[in-house]
């Protein structure tokens, strides 16, 4: 924030900070599909808005597309269309991004590939799939800190992990992760432990398939 507020004054530019100059309103998980809030700044306010990016970090990063939305409509004498706006948040979508790819049964995809990331999927699985059963299907690059993202993942509560790899020379190789047994499944073949997985889920489990960008690219290419 201070590097942001010396480049602004070297540009005399304002600054514009979310919960000082616009807020959001966190309403809950809707429908198992939507992120509901709320939006105001200091001249306008949004009720009831949607976005099927899921996670609460994407209210926190609709609030700053709102806010620039604002701003510049204000600059350049537009008018600020509520009705574009809720569209639009419902129409965006960002592939691997807790991207639902089925609802019955539910598999969720997301590409967090290191443990920052990790970290915030832990999060929004926490809160807003408490009640189900997570099982997940992992692979990830070597120059990844594998070990670190396995942990954080196994902080889950009854959490069944399967590691597998892809094809990618750059792909994790079971071996190194022998040592991890029982606490993790292994499985060489990504096809048959996905398989494998979705048909046995039950009502109260959701698959997440997680670990790498480049493997979640492989496989929503394989599956979509």
């Amino acid at each position: 924030m201070n590097v942001i507020k010396t480049q602004a004054a070297k540009n005399d530019a304002p600054v514009y900070i979310w919960k000082r100059d616009y807020q959001t309103d966190y309403r809950g998980f809707v429908r198992q599909q939507f992120e509901e809030f709320n939006f105001h700044n200091r001249e306008i306010q949004l009720k009831n808005l949607e976005t099927p990016l899921i996670g609460h970090q994407q209210v926190e990063n609709a609030a700053v597309a709102l806010e620039m939305y604002y701003l510049y409509t204000q600059k350049h004498n537009l008018p600020f269309n509520k009705s574009k706006i809720v569209n639009g948040l419902l129409q965006t979508k960002w592939p691997a991004r807790m991207e639902i790819i089925s609802l019955k049964p539910l598999v969720i995809m997301d590409g967090a590939h290191n443990p920052h990331a990790i970290k915030r999927l832990k999060e929004n699985l926490l809160t807003d799939y408490q009640n189900y059963h997570v099982k997940i299907l992992f692979s990830a690059i070597v120059t990844k800190d594998i070990k670190l993202m396995l942990e954080e993942l196994l902080q889950i509560p009854n959490v069944e992990i399967t590691m597998t790899t892809f094809d990618d020379e750059r792909a994790l190789k079971l071996e190194d992760f022998k040592a991890w047994q029982p606490r993790i499944k292994l499985n060489a073949d990504w096809h048959e432990a996905y398989r494998k997985l979705k048909n046995e889920l039950q009502p109260n489990e959701l698959l997440l398939i997680a670990g790498s960008l480049y493997f979640s690219s492989e496989v929503r290419s394989q599956i979509k």
